[in-house]
């Protein structure tokens, strides 16, 4: 299981990435950019849409799923990190007990309050 949600956390990764890589490309098409620095650009993009698609080959079927179905409800927030003991979705305390199988990542688990797949907190 730590495997599965180790690939879990990379789709989360990847996912902020893509938005990062969106919203730059908003603010250049703004400023008037070249047609090559958009194909750049939008070469980067499938780059990374490639490499989410390998990484979700990996991903059994039914976290598959599972992930598809929050990352349609809450977009690259449907994974979020626990920060100080709270959702960083939600902001919502967790209980300790959870917080434990958080940090083992021996389970999938979801805050009770949103709904969100839960991982441990970042490195900054």
């Amino acid at each position: 299981m730590k495997e599965q949600l180790r690939l879990v956390i990379k789709l989360h990764e990847v996912n902020k990435l893509m938005t990062e890589l969106l919203e730059a490309f908003e603010g250049l098409k703004v400023e008037g950019i070249s047609d090559e620095e958009i194909e750049l650009i939008m070469a980067e993009f499938r780059h990374i849409t490639q490499g989410k698609e390998g990484i979700m080959d990996h991903v059994r079927h039914d976290l598959q799923n599972l992930y598809k179905r929050f990352y349609a409800r809450y977009g690259e927030d449907a994974i979020t990190p626990v920060q100080d003991d709270i959702c960083t979705g939600c902001f919502v305390k967790i209980s300790p007990m959870k917080l434990a199988r958080i940090r083992k990542m021996d389970s999938l688990e979801y805050c009770e309050s949103c709904g969100r797949i839960l991982i441990p907190p970042q490195e900054k």
